[in-house]
């Protein structure tokens, strides 16, 4: 399969939360004001557990991609 790429809105507003799953998932560390990441995947597994992760309500997998601009 090829590169997974989708953004990712982070349900809870726990910033812990976030980044716990922002680290899980190799993610930026920072997010837009909508609570919106970038996630690239590339290894199968790793999508179910980002679907499954969405499934318990955590997050919700949006289609698109943007780039965070360069700092």
């Amino acid at each position: 399969m090829g590169k997974f790429r989708a953004i990712v809105a982070f349900r809870y507003r726990d910033i812990l939360t976030i980044r716990q799953i922002q680290k899980r998932f190799r993610m930026p560390f920072k997010f837009t004001v909508n609570y919106e990441c970038p996630v690239e995947l590339d290894d199968d597994e790793e999508i179910e557990l980002l679907r499954e992760t969405a499934r318990r309500g955590y997050i919700d997998i949006r289609k698109g991609w943007f780039e965070f601009p360069k700092t």
